[in-house]
């Protein structure tokens, strides 16, 4: 038996048609979530890296000690004792760092550098996310079961370059052409914002 993980730091919920955005087109995610159990109520225990994956890997609480954890009582090392292959694919560099190094002994991991972008991207296989998922499936190509692959995403942390082309499809007539900006933005909106900043940022989002 096989299994997928998939996770993508600052995904909005909000955003996919499983959880009744009908703006944006998500197809693949709704059939997945069509063939499985979609909570509304699930909360992280923590934002921070470390301690959510303490939560994850370890079964511990963010909020608890981190002393006393053992390599073989975490997810990878009693899937290792048991012959089942783990790997994680991932772009953030910070994940791997705040991980212990004996537990990632326990992991095949593939790190996917991040691509430095000034401007949209040409196409979508030259967007970053494309090559993070190219380098899941060349896994899954070459893995053998049974396996555990883990999929950490973190690029919309870290640059927005889908092509303009798609920014293009959430724009309304009267709405003024998309942003070609692909830095993520790092702002707060003024009381009296002009809407069509924010509909920029929704677009590249």
């Amino acid at each position: 038996m096989n299994a997928i993980c998939l996770v993508v730091d600052r995904l909005q919920a909000g955003y996919l048609g499983c959880y009744g955005n009908r703006w944006v087109q998500t197809p693949e995610l709704d059939r997945l979530a069509a063939e499985s159990f979609v909570f509304d109520q699930a909360i992280i225990d923590t934002p921070e890296l470390p301690g959510l994956y303490r939560a994850w890997w370890y079964l511990r609480h963010a909020c608890e000690s981190a002393t006393g954890l053992a390599a073989e009582s975490s997810l990878p090392g009693l899937l290792a004792a048991h012959d089942i292959r783990m790997a994680l694919v991932t772009d953030d560099a910070a994940l791997l760092a705040s991980l212990p190094a004996e537990l990632l002994e326990c992991v095949e991991v593939r790190l996917v550098e991040s691509r430095p972008a000034t401007m949209p991207a040409g196409d979508s296989r030259q967007a970053h996310l494309h090559h993070v998922f190219d380098a899941a499936l060349a896994w899954l190509e070459s893995g053998t079961s049974p396996f555990l692959l883990w999929v950490h995403i973190g690029s919309l942390a870290q640059v927005w370059d889908a092509p303009h082309e798609i920014r293009e499809l959430y724009r309304a007539e009267d709405d003024p052409e998309s942003a070609r900006d692909v830095e993520v933005p790092r702002f707060v909106l003024s009381a009296n914002y002009d809407p069509d900043q924010l509909q920029a940022v929704m677009q590249a989002y």
